[in-house]
Formats: C-alpha cells, structure tokens, sequence
C-alpha cells in the first residue's frame, strides 16, 4: 500500500543542493537555481496579508532580539551607577559626582525614551516626599530609573515582537510597527545596490543592516534611512549572520529575475510564432496576381 504523494519540490535544483518548500506557499513555484535558505529563516514568522495570492515567501526572518533591547539595558546599567555616583558626591562633597554625571548623560544619549519614563516616575515620588536623606533620594531615583528603563525594555521588546522581513519571487519586504504599521515593499528589478552596514558592536554580536536600495536615492538634509524609504527601498535592521543572508538574498533575487526574464521571452516566442502564418498570408496582398488573367 502506498503511502500519500510527497508535495511537489518548487524548483529543480542540482542533486546536492537538495529541494524544499517555503511555508505557507500559495502556489508551485518552478524557478531553478534558488538555493535552500539559510540557518536565519523562521517559516511563519512573516503576517500574510501581505502576500498576494500570486505570492509565495521564499524567505522570512526578523531581527536579532539584542539589536532591540541593548539600549535599555545599557541605560539601567548607566543610569544606575551615574545616580547613586552623583548624589553620593554630593552629600560627601567628592569629585566623584562627576564621574556620575557622565555616565548619567551617557545614559540619556543611549535611550532617550527610558530617561524620559523615568521622569515621569520620579517627579510625583520627589513631590511626595518631604523629608529627604541620601538613602531615600537613591532609592527614588533608582526606582525611577528601573521603572523607566522596564517600560522601554518592554516597548522595545514589543517593537521587535512586531518588526518582520520576507523574501518572496517578485519582492522584498518589511513590516513594523505597534499601533501604526509600517509596509515596506521593492520589487526584486527595482534594486540597484544591496549593502551591508555593520559598526563595532555590530560586528561583535553578530548582526548587521542590510539596505536594498533603490535608484531614487540622492542627497539631501533627511537622514539616510529616510531617503531610502521614501526612495522605494527597503531596510532590513539588525539581521542575525547578515553576510550569508545578504548573499542568499541576492542569489535568489538574481535567479528570480533571470525566471522572469526567461518567461518573459517563451511568452514573446509563443506570441511570434502563433502570428507568424496568418502575417504571412496577410503580406503584400497587391503583389498577388489578379485571378482570372
């Protein structure tokens, strides 16, 4: 007795490559030369009302989770010490107060928005409090600043949670956002430059941005990732291995376009060779010898 069919594979690579099938597909796609996806891929990670039904993802991925919630991290750590640094100076009038407020503003310039919640927070508790002692003024302002910095890390957490990227035939595409969603979406021949950018810390940990961008870009006062968006690209932040996903992502763009291409033709040749006898027939109807003479 034979067990049920096996799918259908949606493309024919070479033996060793091997075959699979992208999760969720909605059609069989047939293209040659795309390449199994990497390590990176999370099949199902990618909201599908933005697939056509003409669709299918070949690749879907999100960012690395530390590229969201490295920055209230540091800030509690910074904060933290700066604070009780600070007013430890200066209730025992030592320059280490300095010390404090360095890293106090390094941690405003990690996270604005943990230092803004915590504001917020310690304002009512400072208001409340009539009698202050060195104790209670590092208990509140730490307070504050573990409060603040939870809510960011909390924000932060739930931006990635609803930050994805997907690769299918015709396009590129990214979505992100809480209250307000954010689509972003470039057709694989509209991209002129893939590049990757990754700083130091970047580097250490692992991930990286990679810019699929397009050719409306130019100069400007908006920052780089303005443009791009506005330009019709697409950003893909804080991609775990980002080497090897950009280069399995121009891979399958450059097979996907040469499919098309190659459709494109056996369509036009099917066209041209459906109309060739009846343009024959049809050709120089003056130049055909009157009948009857």
């Amino acid at each position: 007795m034979q067990g049920p069919p096996s799918p259908p594979s949606i493309y024919q690579p070479p033996p060793p490559v091997g075959s699979w099938q992208p999760y969720g597909a909605s059609l069989t796609l047939n293209i040659p030369g795309l390449p199994p996806p990497p390590p990176t891929n999370e099949p199902g990670s990618f909201p599908r009302d933005s697939i056509s039904k003409d669709e299918s993802v070949i690749f879907e991925t999100r960012p690395a989770l530390i590229t969201f919630i490295l920055r209230p991290i540091l800030f509690l750590f910074f904060c933290s010490i700066g604070i009780a640094l600070f007013i430890g100076g200066i209730y025992d009038d030592s320059p280490i107060l300095v010390v404090g407020m360095i890293l106090y503003l390094i941690a405003i310039g990690i996270d604005p928005i943990g230092w803004f919640l915590s504001l917020i927070i310690v304002w009512p508790l400072e208001l409340a409090i009539t009698t202050y002692t060195l104790a209670s003024a590092i208990a509140i302002s730490v307070a504050g600043v573990i409060a603040g910095g939870g809510l960011s890390l909390l924000y932060n957490y739930t931006v990635w949670r609803n930050t994805n990227y997907a690769l299918t035939q015709k396009r590129i595409l990214a979505k992100t956002g809480i209250i307000s969603r954010q689509s972003m979406d470039c057709p694989h021949d509209k991209v002129q430059n893939v590049t990757l950018k990754q700083g130091i810390f970047e580097r250490l940990l692992g991930f990286g941005t990679i810019i699929f961008s397009t050719a409306g870009i130019g100069g400007g006062i908006l920052g780089w990732q303005r443009q791009i968006m506005l330009a019709g690209g697409v950003i893909w932040r804080g991609i775990p291995d980002p080497i090897n996903t950009r280069r399995y992502v121009q891979e399958v763009v450059d097979a996907c376009i040469k499919y098309k291409k190659k459709m494109e033709y056996e369509e036009m040749a099917k066209a041209f060779q459906q109309a060739g006898p009846s343009t024959q027939h049809s050709e120089h109807p003056q130049a055909r010898p009157p009948q009857g003479v």
